[in-house]
């Protein structure tokens, strides 16, 4: 078996016919915004608003994520490199790593727990309406499991 090396492209300046435009990666970075478990919160914190209220406070908050994602675009896009790379100032070359890192991994990890108890209490209570009991956190492990295991077995 060959031995993995570390990825080192990542880390230097992007080359000037590889670079993508701000807005580009803003709208990625924005659309990153838009998921089941982030409407749902929206939905639930605006419950006793009016119409017109929930919707300013929606775009308010949004606009708010997107301003914040469009200026780390714009950093990377200027700079030429990744956000590693552009913190790296202010943490260090190691200790950006490990901040950056943490930060991504702590996301994903939050991430991937919404959206498994979302499908696992969803599909509990699909279940529950047939008269077939199943937990919902038994629902969850099930649903997390098998989709790890699925992505385990792509490379």
């Amino acid at each position: 078996m060959a031995k993995k090396a570390i990825e080192t492209s990542g880390l230097s300046e992007v080359k000037q016919e590889d670079k993508k435009r701000w807005w580009e990666i803003a709208f990625i970075w924005a659309g990153s915004v838009c998921c089941v478990p982030a409407l749902m919160v929206g939905g639930i914190i605006t419950t006793g608003l009016t119409f017109s209220q929930a919707f300013l406070a929606m775009m308010i908050a949004y606009g708010i994520c997107v301003v914040m994602m469009i200026l780390m675009s714009v950093q990377s896009t200027d700079l030429g490199v990744p956000t590693v790379v552009a913190v790296s100032g202010a943490f260090g070359k190691k200790g950006s790593s490990y901040v950056i890192s943490a930060i991504i991994s702590f996301c994903f990890i939050c991430w991937f727990g919404f959206q498994a108890a979302l499908c696992g209490e969803a599909f509990a209570g699909i279940l529950n309406t047939f008269g077939i009991p199943l937990p919902g956190l038994l629902s969850t492990i099930l649903w997390g499991g098998g989709y790890v295991h699925h992505r385990r077995g792509r490379h």
